[in-house]
């Protein structure tokens, strides 16, 4: 998958919701697009599952539902995805799939280099979507090595510190949007660190077939936790959240690993899907289940490493 056929008209863009990456994908790609219709959808979920194949469809920062791929195939759907275990179904597209496997190539980034660089002809326009994706990718990929590491944790906290309708609501992104989010996002970054440094000590730690696991309620910093956890190999981060199709509570599940451990397979396991360093998943949760998750986190992570 060298090269990507850049669509000359999409009706609809596919992204990964509540999402850094999944946002900086479609502020790029709205902007090369500005009349097609605006669809976050998670991993999982029925609103995913569902999804309406036609002709004109780009999906970036995910794929296409696996068990119906040959349908988005078939309508001459796009597909720009980087995450582990995706390379497969992405080459089903061929050239109207790009699979990107390097540093930083997360799905935002994937959109600039292969989409908007081939697009937009204005140079302060690329300027600042080159910074804004990098600085994502840079996050989004875990590539923490980067000099820029600290400034990419700053912009992914100041994008998610707004609600996802705030960034459909915009047209383009502008220098103003760029500043202000690292701005509110460097306190919203420092915050979290604080608030992690007194979780750490009330964090539930188990050790489940010689892992070290960590859990703890909420899913908005289990990245940041790592930090702090240098004895943890695996940190769970849990939320809920009302399906109302369902009439049932979802159990929301953020993984991370500081081993050698591939949560992306874990969270395949589940209907979710990630990086092998961080991802997540999420399944209706019966009575029991919601008043006892941490039993019943363990209890999942147990049988899955046992079956491995």
């Amino acid at each position: 998958m060298n090269s990507f056929e850049v669509p000359s008209d999409v009706s609809v863009i596919v992204t990964h919701q509540n999402c850094p990456d999944g946002i900086g994908s479609l502020m790029v790609l709205r902007e090369c697009y500005p009349k097609a219709e605006l669809v976050a959808v998670q991993h999982g979920t029925p609103e995913k599952n569902n999804l309406k194949a036609t002709s004109g469809m780009l999906f970036c920062d995910i794929c296409p539902p696996d068990d119906r791929v040959d349908e988005f195939v078939d309508a001459g759907a796009y597909v720009l995805d980087h995450h582990s275990g995706t390379e497969n179904l992405v080459s089903k597209f061929k050239g109207r799939g790009f699979f990107g496997s390097g540093k930083g190539d997360s799905g935002a980034r994937l959109a600039f280099k292969q989409v908007a660089c081939r697009l937009i002809t204005k140079g302060d326009r690329l300027h600042l979507l080159d910074q804004f994706t990098e600085l994502i990718g840079i996050r989004d990929t875990w590539y923490k090595s980067h000099p820029k590491w600290v400034d990419a944790c700053k912009l992914s906290a100041g994008i998610s510190f707004f609600p996802e309708t705030y960034w459909m609501g915009k047209e383009i992104l502008t220098e103003e949007d760029f500043v202000e989010t690292v701005k509110i996002g460097s306190y919203v970054y420092e915050g979290r660190l604080e608030a992690i440094r007194r979780l750490v000590p009330k964090a539930r730690e188990v050790t489940l077939e010689g892992l070290r696991v960590h859990m703890f309620q909420g899913t908005g910093l289990t990245s940041d936790y790592t930090e702090f956890a240098p004895h943890a190999d695996i940190v769970i981060g849990f939320g809920y959240e009302w399906d109302p199709v369902q009439q049932a509570p979802l159990l929301k599940v953020s993984t991370r690993s500081r081993s050698d451990f591939d949560v992306s397979a874990l969270c395949r396991n589940f209907g979710g899907n990630g990086h092998k360093a961080a991802a997540g998943f999420s399944f209706l949760a019966s009575k029991e289940q919601s008043l006892d998750p941490y039993s019943t986190l363990s209890s999942l992570l147990s049988e899955y490493l046992k079956n491995m």
